[in-house]
């Protein structure tokens, strides 16, 4: 009985520690709209999908909105496809130049 309770208070201090808690991963493009949203409790995967645009240039970083000085580089990225590895919990701000295409879609990958 004393191991379970010590072991249920365990928890609970882990738990409000935030030590097991989930964080929210959201990803907001440049009009602030939501474009993806997950619970993590480690870093995710990131893709973003680009229309068309063929033969265009472009530059995609996430900028956080927690800290303006955290800017993510894709770690590889094919016509329309931006791959973001290892991106931490938090609010992500799409950043695009360029060019003039559009965002098709997001989507977070836990790890």
């Amino acid at each position: 009985m004393f191991k379970k309770c010590v072991a249920v208070a365990i928890l609970i201090v882990l738990f409000s520690r935030g030590l097991l808690a989930e964080e929210q991963l959201r990803i907001v493009d440049q009009n602030g709209l939501i474009r993806a949203q997950a619970s993590l409790q480690q870093v995710a995967q990131v893709r973003v999908v680009m229309s068309g645009g063929a033969g265009e240039m472009i530059r995609i970083r996430l900028v956080s909105q927690d800290n303006s000085a955290v800017v993510l580089e894709p770690h590889s990225h094919s016509a329309e496809t931006f791959i973001f590895e290892a991106v931490p919990p938090g609010s992500w701000k799409i950043m695009m130049s360029g060019g003039s295409r559009q965002i098709k879609d997001v989507s977070i990958l836990g790890r």
